[in-house]
């Protein structure tokens, strides 16, 4: 049986995901805490990684990573659209002044 066959068969029980559920909230809210300081919250990274599976791990990984980056954009009132419209701009006006 392949791998991911196998994976598929043995997918969490209703318990298994509530413990790790519970392992990432306890995990994050230490983080949150400690400023994202894994030093101080490594007890509680190995028990989250032991209780779910990896491709759960590194989906909250990715998850948490993106959802920071979110709040980092919301603080800073960043608009992508704005941004991205003042960055055209800026590149017309440097065309035009190279055609000159």
């Amino acid at each position: 049986m392949s791998a991911e066959k196998e994976a598929k068969l043995n997918f969490p029980d209703r318990q298994t995901r509530e413990k790790c559920w519970s392992s990432r909230d306890d995990y994050w809210k230490c983080l949150d805490d400690n400023k994202d300081d894994e030093s101080k919250c490594s007890q509680l990274k190995k028990l989250h990684e032991s209780v779910c599976p990896q491709l759960w791990v590194t989906h909250y990984i990715r998850k948490r990573k993106y959802d920071k980056f979110k709040e980092k954009m919301a603080k800073e009132d960043f608009d992508p659209i704005d941004y991205y419209a003042q960055q055209q701009k800026e590149q017309e006006q440097h065309k035009n002044k190279s055609k000159k």
